[in-house]
């Protein structure tokens, strides 16, 4: 299923949808809207108590309980045009876990994922 929201204004909005639908965690689909609001999304799921999903560090940074994605992503998030990025293949994914959210939340890690994680924010 999928929510929209295409403001800040809409989150809460978009939350309680997650919540009527018994969502137990949001994948989020990076926008430029969402990338700038990012801490007003992650503000509005951790008052939800639901876990959030992202590929980028920034939101793992921000809150974000996980983050796995390519380490070039994050640069046409900042503005880089991608037509003028060369075509490549990642070659090396992060795997960010952010603890102080997953407390929050109630999900826990078992040791050996850890370990794998590139990054454990405390």
């Amino acid at each position: 299923m999928i929510v929209e929201a295409r403001a800040p204004e809409k989150f809460a909005a978009a939350f309680g949808q997650l919540k009527r639908w018994r969502a137990q965690a949001l994948p989020i689909i990076e926008s430029w809207l969402i990338f700038t609001h990012k801490q007003v999304l992650l503000d509005a799921a951790a008052e939800s108590r639901r876990p959030t999903v992202n590929s980028t560090k920034e939101y793992a940074e921000a809150g974000s309980l996980v983050a796995y994605g390519a380490d070039y992503a994050d640069r046409i998030l900042k503005g880089a045009k991608p037509g003028e990025l060369p075509v490549q293949q990642p070659v090396k994914f992060e795997f960010v876990i952010h603890l102080k959210s997953a407390k929050a939340m109630g999900p826990s890690f078992p040791q050996s994922v850890l370990l794998r994680a590139d990054e454990v924010i405390q």
